[in-house]
């Protein structure tokens, strides 16, 4: 079984308010296979009745992880390379 790189979508071709919504801007798997992670957000609005609105948490993580950039600049690491895919 082939092991799938991680890959962001280029910013520059593709905008943030377009395509699906993955985590860090990912490519979207449909076959999970071969993945060493997978993230999955649950909305759950159940467990308290005077805060409303957490079942839109898991899309807001989405949407601020597509900030992520994928070299942190001032040590030259990248998150992309340590991990094997996503």
């Amino acid at each position: 079984m082939d092991k799938k790189e991680y890959q962001q979508y280029d910013i520059n071709t593709v905008p943030r308010f377009a395509n699906l919504n993955p985590f860090m801007r990912a490519t979207y798997q449909e076959d999970p296979a071969g993945l060493d992670i997978a993230m999955a957000g649950v909305p759950f609005d159940l467990g308290s009745s005077f805060r409303t609105g957490s079942r839109h948490g898991p899309a807001q993580m989405r949407e601020m992880s597509r900030m992520i950039r994928q070299v942190h600049y001032p040590s030259i690491s990248s998150i992309v390379s340590e991990w094997a895919s996503i």
